[in-house]
């Protein structure tokens, strides 16, 4: 159920309600000194003896320690303990301040804290409005909340709130008249229902602030929880939140809203979402599960639950971390081709698997993180290695849900220093939304510090008094050029990648990134602009597969950005962009070396392979492409030949061929056939002889037995790299004078349709001799 409470002055509680209490509670409480000895006494021989059911020996300043303190345990210590601290209590404040806290901690019926807060739920009014009747009903009900509590027991609760007044009119506190009075009236309790406690439950945002308050005051100011949780619930506390009400309202609204999220099981898929200042990380709006929120701090999936992140950890783990380290830059090519082969009961299959299952070959950053590849990730964490990967996302990124090493309750090792668990986000305990955002701020900034995400800036008491301070917490994570790189090839997800159905890159520059966790079991996406930073999370409660059940998530993000941002485009004539540090440095490179543009790169068969990228001084491509050599490619049937084959043909068959490049990988080489999207680009070492076939490489013959180095997938099986069968085709020998004859030629060589051509070049070289 929720909490309620709401902090009420001395001053606001009338006399009758105070001395309910006092009446019943603790009738010397204005002349001992924290503790009653006479009382005390009474109890601990009743606790021997037994001669009255159930007798309690505490004082209210005794009950004030009890309710603020964390120290339960029902033994002889503790009730020293706390009779000690009773008695300091008394000798620093007056009995009207002790009362006045305690009235405003005791707990009350319906996970009600303090009398206004029972008083307005229960009687929905102000303190100062109840009758002596209604006063002594609520004083009925604080020593045991749930069997008094006057709505759902009404009989009980009248029997005890009688007993209160007949403590009142001994003590001197009512009349014989307002007793009589009093004690005949019925109990005027406002009805509940379970819709209107849905209605009065507090906004998620409320929720996060509250936790995050109960969280500093332990750790800052050393409270225990029990003791935090009372003084935010019933300490009169004035807390300055971050929310914006734009981008909450705008949360509240779509998420409440059913329409917004298809069901297509019984139980239907969760969601959350969390929206950061793209600028700050302060904590502008959030929300922990669909449709009407049921209570008070409920389970909360963007900021308490923990899921695997997948792919979206990747800039975290792997990326960021080898730019920062040079392993890496905006240009580097990757092989995107499967680590290992494992073999499971006789069959053997390729790891890892991509999503969706393609390996597409050479492949540069941006188009590896927009697609989101699974075995390029993988090979450079085996470069960068597992225990930098970890260090990064830990100290800099601020993931603390990461396990080092333990045990599980069966005995098995629980650790994330693991290739798959840092390059594949697939971590042992999970991350929070919450948590995931905040590991993007040093992206979305572009200033390479990460920001500790704020719900609150000020905490002051009642007496306006601060307390508590909640300055930006940051860290460096990566440098100003690194985070602006990593932005740039971020973008690449959104413009082209995973996320490209998103509108928002229509008017604000946009980056972000998808992930997936193994089966299908959670699925985010973490998306930001200039302005703002959002991630929005699905998945099932109890994890089990999404399938065609959950509502596309990138929507839900894309949906809720273009709305808030239209409010702040709608104030500036230009949108901002993402701001480049100055040593920043553009250069044109080819995609498939990361090298600078080559004498060939422009002859690819398969278009332009240049691409222009975002560099640091330091690490930026230095040489220019080696990897595209040039090939020939007939004209009549297709198939290549090498150059020195072509130098070899007819000049007046060379018309037949086009120069065209191939991209040079000499390291493939798998124990079975597989499909990778640039296999017949490749080349590999010269021509090898044999019989041409469409459906393989040129350079097969020269392959091993058993030996594989993958194929296209092809509407018809040919392969762009087949070799020519230039059988038919004139070849000529060369006499060392520049000249070339054909031995298989049917003409002689003053019938070829060359002559002039040749008698041309035959002349000039006897006339270099002769003249040499």
């Amino acid at each position: 159920e929720s909490s309620k409470y709401t902090w009420c002055d001395i001053q606001h509680i009338p006399e009758y309600l105070q001395n309910a209490f006092v009446a019943i509670e603790d009738h010397r409480f204005y002349s001992h000194d924290g503790v009653d000895f006479l009382r005390t006494g009474y109890a601990a021989a009743n606790y021997l003896l037994k001669f009255k059911g159930r007798f309690g020996g505490s004082t209210i300043t005794q009950q004030l320690v009890k309710n603020i303190t964390s120290d339960n345990d029902y033994n002889a210590g503790r009730k020293l303990r706390e009779m000690i601290r009773a008695i300091e209590i008394e000798k620093e404040y007056s009995k009207q301040e002790i009362l006045e806290l305690y009235l405003n901690v005791v707990p009350m019926p319906r996970n009600c804290t303090g009398v206004d807060a029972a008083s307005r739920f229960f009687y929905g009014k102000a303190p100062a409005e109840l009758t002596i009747a209604e006063a002594a009903s609520l004083a009925a009900s604080a020593c045991a909340p749930t069997r008094y509590d006057p709505e759902r027991h009404p009989e009980d609760n009248i029997a005890r709130r009688n007993i209160v007044l007949s403590q009142m009119l001994r003590y001197g506190y009512i009349s014989d008249e307002e007793y009589s009075i009093a004690s005949n009236e019925p109990l005027n309790t406002v009805s509940h229902t379970e819709k209107q406690d849905k209605r009065n439950a507090d906004s998620w945002y409320t929720d996060t602030v509250v936790e995050d308050l109960i969280s500093d005051l332990c750790s800052c100011l050393g409270y225990s929880r029990e003791a935090a949780t009372k003084l935010v619930y019933s300490g009169g506390l004035s807390v300055f939140t971050l929310m914006d009400p734009c981008v909450q309202n705008e949360i509240d609204s779509y998420f409440s809203s059913d329409k917004n999220f298809k069901t297509l099981t019984s139980i239907p898929p969760e969601y959350a979402i969390t929206i950061l200042n793209s600028q700050n990380g302060d904590l502008l709006g959030i929300y922990g599960g669909r449709g009407q929120k049921s209570g008070n701090r409920i389970l909360n999936y963007a900021s308490s639950v923990k899921r695997a992140p997948g792919s979206s950890l990747k800039p975290l783990s792997v990326y960021a971390p080898a730019l920062e380290e040079k392993l890496i830059n905006y240009a580097t090519v990757v092989d995107d081709t499967p680590v290992k082969f494992i073999e499971e009961n006789g069959d053997i299959r390729a790891w890892p698997m991509n999503y969706p299952d393609v390996y597409s070959g050479l492949t540069d950053m941006p188009r590896a993180i927009a697609l989101s590849k699974n075995t390029v990730a993988l090979k450079i964490m085996s470069e960068l290695g597992t225990e930098t990967s970890y260090s990064y996302l830990k100290n800099r990124f601020g993931i603390s849900s990461l396990v080092r090493r333990s045990y599980s309750d069966n005995g098995s090792l629980v650790t994330d220093c693991t290739e798959a668990a840092l390059a594949l986000g697939q971590l042992s305990h999970g991350v929070t939304l919450r948590e995931l955002c905040e590991g993007y701020t040093p992206f979305s900034s572009c200033s390479g510090t990460r920001s500790k995400s704020r719900s609150y800036f000020l905490v002051t008491d009642s007496k306006g008094n601060i307390i508590l301070e909640n300055k930006p917490k940051t860290n460096r994570a990566v440098s100003p050029e690194n985070a602006y790189i990593m932005t740039k090839l971020l973008e690449h997800a959104v413009n082209n990648g995973t996320a490209r159905d998103t509108k928002l890159k229509s008017i604000v520059d946009t980056a972000g990134k998808t992930g997936t966790s193994n089966y299908d079991f959670n699925r985010n996406f973490i998306c930001y602009t200039p302005y703002y930073l959002c991630g929005v999370w699905c998945g099932f409660p109890v994890p089990r597969e999404l399938g065609e059940a959950a509502a596309d998530h990138i929507k839900i993000c894309d949906d809720i950005m273009l709305s808030i941002h239209e409010h702040s485009l709608s104030s500036e004539d230009v949108p901002r962009s993402f701001a480049m540090p100055s040593g920043i440095k553009q250069v044109e490179y080819c995609t498939d070396s990361g090298c600078l543009v080559g004498d060939f790169c422009h002859i690819d068969p398969r278009s332009t392979r240049i691409s222009r990228g975002y560099f640091t001084a330091d690490n930026i491509p230095q040489k220019p492409c080696s990897r595209h050599v040039r090939f020939y490619r007939y004209a009549d049937g297709g198939g290549v030949i090498s150059e020195d084959k072509y130098m070899k043909l007819d000049p007046s068959r060379r018309r037949m061929f086009s120069a065209v490049s191939l991209v040079s990988v000499d390291d493939r080489s798998y124990p079975q056939q597989i499909f990778i999207t640039d296999a017949q680009y490749v080349c590999r070492g010269v021509c090898a002889s044999g019989e041409s076939d469409s459906g393989r490489p040129y350079f097969q013959g020269a392959l091993k037995e058993g030996e594989y180095v993958g194929i296209s997938p092809t509407a018809d099986g040919s392969q762009y790299n087949f070799m020519c069968d230039t059988g038919g085709l004139p070849e000529y020998e060369d006499y060392g004078d520049g000249d070339v004859k054909s031995p298989d030629s049917k003409k002689e060589w003053w019938q070829s349709e060359d002559i002039f051509e040749r008698f041309r070049r035959l002349f000039n070289s006897r006339h270099k001799k002769i003249s040499e």
